[in-house]
């Protein structure tokens, strides 16, 4: 996804990281854009990374901007994720942004703390 992204051209920097195991790669002040699905058949996924984002944000490594859900987020691509959570049943499952601003933190050794 990040080559997808990168051929676009429209951002300054792309970077993979794990979230609460690597510091945040971008630098102070700078936006970080996350996405994911949010059809039943990832639900589970959804609240761990929720959980992690909520974590980061009291740790003070950013501050949320906006999470904005999208009904036709992408086509399912297995019958196990239409049904509930799908669009109109015409096989499209919802989505969610999550948009954040990385905050200055206080140094420390351990990057989950970032």
């Amino acid at each position: 996804m990040l080559e997808q992204a990168r051929a676009r051209g429209l951002y300054q920097h792309l970077s993979l990281c794990i979230l609460g195991q690597e510091p945040l790669p971008s630098s102070e002040g700078g936006l970080v854009c996350l996405t994911t699905r949010t059809n039943p058949s990832n639900l589970h996924y959804k609240e761990a990374l929720e959980a992690t984002l909520e974590g980061l944000e009291r740790a003070g490594a950013w501050q949320r901007l906006v999470a904005w859900p999208v009904d036709r987020w992408e086509l399912a691509t297995s019958e196990l994720e239409v049904g509930p959570g799908t669009s109109d049943n015409d096989g499209f499952i919802s989505g969610i942004v999550y948009l954040y601003r990385k905050q200055e933190l206080a140094q420390s050794s351990d990057p989950t703390d970032l």
